[in-house]
């Protein structure tokens, strides 16, 4: 499979990411910490959508420099895009509990993704971009556990 390919669905996890944060910051915008909270989650998701794409254009414009991953299956990734779309249309229905307890544990599933699909497969120019997103993920997991802490609101993961 080729890099950009892998990339591209990358892009689309992140994007899916930060639509979701909008629209739960949306839905809950009667609770300004909590809507302040989900667009702040959102901005990141928009930023590593662009990193992202960035090294995508990079992997398009000299592919030559990037090995082809042999015996890459993204299905699992593609699935994680689905059920992040799946919760943004939910996101209406989804008290802010819910939204919190979906939400940590998509951070922590992209972040085994990253580490245990694609980190020791990618070219090496890529690695750190892939060990950065899976940080991101963990720490954005930590932050939404921490975050669900202070509100009061119980996470049964």
């Amino acid at each position: 499979m080729k890099v950009w390919q892998i990339l591209r669905t990358l892009e689309k996890l992140e994007s899916s990411m930060s639509n979701y944060y909008d629209r739960l910051a949306r839905c809950h915008r009667q609770d300004q910490e909590a809507a302040a909270f989900f667009a702040r989650m959102r901005e990141e998701e928009v930023t590593h959508r662009d990193i992202v794409r960035f090294e995508r254009r990079l992997t398009l414009n000299a592919p030559e420099a990037f090995e082809d991953l042999k015996d890459y299956d993204q299905a699992e990734l593609e699935q994680t895009v689905r059920t992040i779309e799946d919760l943004a249309e939910r996101a209406p229905e989804l008290t802010l509990g819910e939204a919190l307890h979906s939400s940590v544990q998509i951070e922590r599933s992209a972040t085994q993704q990253h580490y245990r699909s694609i980190v020791g497969k990618v070219s090496p120019g890529l690695r750190s971009l892939i060990r950065s997103l899976g940080g991101s993920d963990s720490e954005h997991a930590a932050r939404l556990e921490a975050f669900a802490l202070g509100r009061g609101v119980a996470l049964h993961l």
